[in-house]
């Protein structure tokens, strides 16, 4: 996510390659199989390198390989790949139902940390639609560092969630996007 792409894209294609393996979760630092995050990763290299459709199927892939995963590792799918890369593409419906799914899903299996993220993205779209304003929102105002993570990744979607706090970060180098 630090701007070395082509780094990035080779390896993460070097680890597809062997991405079909499952290793014991005793012996894996992620919750989410290999094939599968390694999929996450790509599709926002794809955006990343221009290739909108690339990222879009990419995303796909990544969210039907999901489902043979983890219960966490759908969630990580919709939060980092498939919902960014429709609200990237412009397509909020579509991020939208996204959505929905996050929240379903983290909701059934209990994962807090995804279920928090969903909120974020729901009030994020409630801003770009222009329904409320960002300091409105109490998942804007928290400072916790998993927040401020998140936020950093919301405003990727529009300039409507930038905030002086977000052009601090990215100044300091701080923002991990």
């Amino acid at each position: 996510f630090m701007g070395r792409h082509a780094e990035a894209r080779r390896c993460a294609e070097h680890a597809l390659a062997g991405g079909d393996r499952r290793i014991p979760l005793a012996y894996q630092p992620s919750p989410v199989q290999v094939g599968t995050s390694v999929r996450i990763v790509l599709a926002r290299l794809l955006w990343m390198e221009g290739a909108a459709d690339q990222a879009l199927a990419m995303s796909e892939e990544a969210l039907a390989r999901s489902e043979s995963d983890r219960p966490s590792a759908m969630c990580q799918v919709q939060a980092m790949a498939a919902v960014p890369v429709a609200l990237w593409r412009g397509e909020t419906a579509r991020g939208a139902a996204l959505l929905r799914r996050l929240r379903e899903r983290a909701e059934r299996h209990g994962m807090g940390f995804w279920i928090e993220w969903a909120q974020r993205f729901e009030d994020a779209l409630a801003v770009i639609a222009g329904r409320v304003h960002p300091q409105g929102l109490p998942s804007f105002a928290d400072r916790h560092e998993s927040s401020t993570k998140c936020r950093d990744h919301l405003v990727t979607f529009s300039s409507k969630l930038l905030s002086h706090e977000a052009i601090r970060r990215c100044q300091a180098g701080a923002g991990a996007w």
